[in-house]
């Protein structure tokens, strides 16, 4: 957490300013070196100039007041007349400068929290990006149970934190019921401690500063014992309470636990745009997207509005014997934008889900389509493949190091060689080869076509595998073996799905109409679990018949079709058509492309593969000869680490390291996660 407090208000009129040298001038008194800043401001800069002067910095007013407009109006308002965008980035880098100079900066805010600042950016929304906690300024009179409320419930939902309430009497009258009661009312009620109600004070002027008649008001009335302190206090000690409990009780994923118990873990709190931030506020660009999954950035107000005004309706209720509204809206909505052969979507919870879904699907689609095609009960996949950790998608993968331990639970499936053009399989070059590994495939199928259901592809990507691209033309040849030869293609775009290369559907690259299509991850924007399996109409009638008969595809999931999920994915995919993602996705990727040319010339880079927003690098002990390093030298684990040290999260499989950042990156955000990248690779490679 930065060393900051904000001081908001119910709405305007209410004494921020007032409040904010009062704070200004206590805290000095108890020997800090305070800064202040009014981030924005309007009419005239007399606010401005009266904390300047109250606190006595030595500031520059560029810094402490950056965004300054002559009318005197509300700041978008004032912008737009103005023809000034209000600049979000200099009010933060001017904020950095002043913690720099400074113990603790008290900044005035404008307004309340709604106040909006851009079309789709609020006060509450820059709070956030300072990362520092709010004081509330309100009156004690009639009324202010209402917005005093109103205001903790909005900063509690954006996940600011409140150090509490401080109510200024802006006028002089006797103190009736309201004020005498109000306060106590709202501490019961919102459980936000009150700091104190500043009596009227005639005239708050500099000669009163000076005297130290606001401060003597402010100190005898309001409570600042550890103001500047308790907050980072507060976040180390929650934070190491976290880190006991989590290594006490929590079990991860795909981590060593005896690793994990030995190190200090990052434990995120909350996000924001491109950024994440710990429990102790710090910040770090997300170019793991969350797992692959996050599109739009953190907290996007579309999405957010979304899941609270489903939530208000109905939060789950089952798809088995019911239906519901956000369900069958999202169901059109997805067979509108996916390849048009596709006309039937069943719903699941995870990309694992959605695989045993259409696995099952394949297979009992031939099962019931006739004595001639019972024998079709085998698949084929990929050596590399990665599709899930439920038994069925473990069978359909081949990666020996998540896979292996698990082979006699697994049904038999026939392997294929990869389009792994770097290290490839056959022992072939591109594109000398002519896609031979596409013949090899076409061997394999014609050798078994009776036995097979169907192919199950990662189409353009093989992420797991280790971001392994597929040469142009290979996904249409495996589309054409796949008709040719009678057998289902089950497309699996958990991955690689909603604009990750460029495209909605990596499947559009080559103009490719799957059978089957396996949708997750990026599907609700990264906000909550759901999947979707699509199916032609072709498939979903092999199921129909009568009750007696038992085609029904008895398979399905608690939360299957889960409302709040699928609102959060119907805003997802209405921000892909309002902000136009897939068209301004295409300058980003040409910059990444051009941003990656230098990585060739690490020593230990032997590969660069990038599809659209992927982007996998191959590191090798030996360039020459493709040596790779051992695992046990953790060489990706340790670019990571030094990169998280610099700002950036990402997460490497094994030697290749991975960077899958938000569609919503600006190109400088971009940038810097590139920069961190190399910086890193440079400093642990040149350690070995």
């Amino acid at each position: 957490m930065n060393k900051g407090v904000f001081i908001t208000g119910t709405d305007t009129g209410v004494g921020k300013t007032v409040v904010s040298a009062g704070l200004a001038l206590s805290l000095r008194h108890k020997g800090l070196d305070v800064g202040v800043m009014k981030p924005i401001q309007s009419g005239d800069r007399g606010d401005t100039e009266f904390l300047i002067k109250v606190s006595g910095v030595k500031d520059e007013i560029e810094l402490v007041n950056p965004c300054y407009f002559k009318k005197p109006l509300a700041p978008l308002t004032a912008s737009k007349i103005e023809g000034v965008k209000i600049n979000i980035t200099a009010i933060k880098n001017a904020f950095d400068e002043l913690c720099k100079r400074h113990d603790i900066v008290i900044v005035e805010g404008i307004g309340g929290l709604f106040v909006p600042l851009t079309e789709d950016y609020f006060v509450s929304d820059l709070i956030l990006e300072l990362n520092i906690p709010i004081i509330i300024v309100s009156r004690p009179n009639l009324g202010t149970i209402n917005h005093t409320l109103l205001t903790v419930k909005h900063a509690r939902e954006s996940g600011i934190d409140i150090i509490g309430v401080i109510f200024n009497e802006t006028k002089k009258k006797k103190k009736g019921l309201a004020e005498k009661t109000n306060p106590s009312i709202i501490e019961k009620l919102s459980g936000v401690p009150i700091l104190g109600t500043l009596p009227y004070i005639q005239s708050v002027s500099i000669t009163d500063c000076k005297t130290g008649k606001l401060k003597n008001t402010f100190l005898k009335n309001i409570k600042i014992d550890n103001l500047p302190t308790a907050y980072c206090r507060l976040s180390t000690a929650y934070k190491k309470n976290l880190e006991d409990i989590d290594k006490t009780h929590l079990w991860h994923p795909f981590t060593q636990m005896n690793d994990w118990v030995k190190e200090e873990p990052v434990i995120i709190e909350r996000g924001k745009g491109s950024y994440l931030y710990d429990t102790l506020g710090n910040k770090y660009l997300d170019g793991n997207s969350s797992y692959w999954v996050n599109i739009h950035g953190h907290r996007k107000r579309e999405i957010d509005e979304a899941v609270k005004k489903q939530i208000n309706k109905i939060s789950h209720s089952t798809l088995l014997g019911l239906s519901n509204v956000p369900a069958i809206e999202l169901s059109e909505r997805l067979i509108k934008i996916a390849p048009e052969s596709l006309k039937r979507v069943f719903y699941s919870d995870d990309g694992s889900t959605a695989v045993e879904s259409g696995i099952k699907m394949a297979f009992q689609y031939w099962q019931q389509k006739g004595k001639n095609f019972k024998s079709k009960k085998k698949f084929i996949a990929f050596y590399n493949a990665y599709h899930g950790d439920t038994i069925g998608a473990v069978s359909v993968g081949r990666i020996d190091l998540f896979h292996s331990m698990f082979k006699s639970l697994l049904f038999e499936t026939i392997f294929a060689p990869p389009p792994y053009c770097y290290r490839c399989p056959i022992e072939k070059t591109y594109p000398e080869c002519s896609l031979a590994c596409v013949n090899e495939l076409e061997r394999i199928v014609s050798e078994n076509r009776d036995k097979v259901a169907a192919l199950i592809i990662e189409p353009k990507v093989m992420m797991p595998g280790g971001i392994i691209t597929a040469p142009e033309g290979f996904l249409k040849r495996v589309r054409e073996i796949c008709t040719k030869y009678n057998i289902l293609m089950i497309a699996d775009e958990v991955a690689v799905g909603f604009g990750r290369t460029g495209k909605m559907f990596a499947c559009e690259h080559e103009n490719v109409p799957p059978d089957i299509l396996l949708l997750s991850k990026s599907l609700t924007g990264g906000y909550m679990p759901l999947a979707a399996t699509l199916t032609i109409e072709e498939i979903y009638k092999g199921f129909l018949g009568e009750y007696s008969e038992f085609r029904t595809f008895f398979h399905g999931h608690t939360y299957t079709g889960n409302p709040l999920a699928c609102a959060s994915a119907i805003a997802n995919l209405d921000l892909f058509k309002k902000e136009r993602i897939l068209d301004s996705l295409q300058d980003k990727i040409l910059l990444l492309k051009d941003e990656l040319i230098k990585f060739y010339n690490l020593e230990n880079v032997g590969d660069i593969r990038q599809c659209g927003f992927i982007v996998g690098i191959e590191l090798v002990a030996d360039k020459d000869t493709k040596k790779q390093y051992p695992m046990e030298e953790k060489i990706g684990i340790r670019i990571a680490r030094e990169a998280r040290d610099k700002g950036l999260i990402i997460r490497p499989i094994g030697n290749i390291v991975i960077l899958v950042p938000p569609l919503s990156s600006t190109k400088d955000e971009v940038h810097k996660m590139v920069e961190i990248i190399y910086d890193a690779i440079e400093a642990v490679t040149c350690q070995n």
